[in-house]
């Protein structure tokens, strides 16, 4: 595939996250996709539908907008502006939370591997604990 159709499936992902498309956004991911960031319960496009579908019960209004997207080869990095409404409670194994009814905006980047028209390997990092002490949550203290 091309930088360009590479590219391309990335954009799709988060155009398709952002409506709430659950089942739009994990058709662009492989069935064995490799989640570099994620637990091992979490593989696969079913850990990817139940990360996706836990985020969007949380933050109904999660946005992810790219900043920047670069491609070399297979390879997609994307820098992204985050924001969200922590309406619901976010039901992750490693750090549940309560609802705070708080707003958040953070950064993140993520990098795609792309096979096939499909992304097979991810990796995130992201600003987890800007986003919790926007939540009122000092992870640091060991709330939450």
């Amino acid at each position: 595939m091309s930088i360009e159709s590479n590219k391309a499936v990335v954009s799709a992902h988060f155009e398709k996250f952002n409506a709430g498309d659950l089942d739009g956004c994990v058709a662009l991911i492989a069935e064995d996709v490799v989640n570099h960031s994620a637990i091992p319960e979490a593989q696969g496009r079913r850990g990817a539908r139940g990360i996706v579908g836990k985020l969007r019960a949380a933050f109904p209004d999660m946005h992810l907008a790219v900043e920047d997207m670069i491609a070399e080869g297979d390879r997609v990095v994307c820098r992204l502006t985050v924001t969200g409404t922590h309406e619901g409670d976010l039901d992750f194994v490693k750090r549940p939370l309560p609802a705070t009814g708080k707003r958040f905006r953070t950064s993140s980047v993520h990098m795609f591997r792309i096979a096939g028209g499909a992304i097979v390997e991810r990796w995130v990092l992201r600003d987890d604990i800007t986003m919790y002490r926007q939540l009122g949550v000092d992870i640091l203290a060991g709330d939450g």
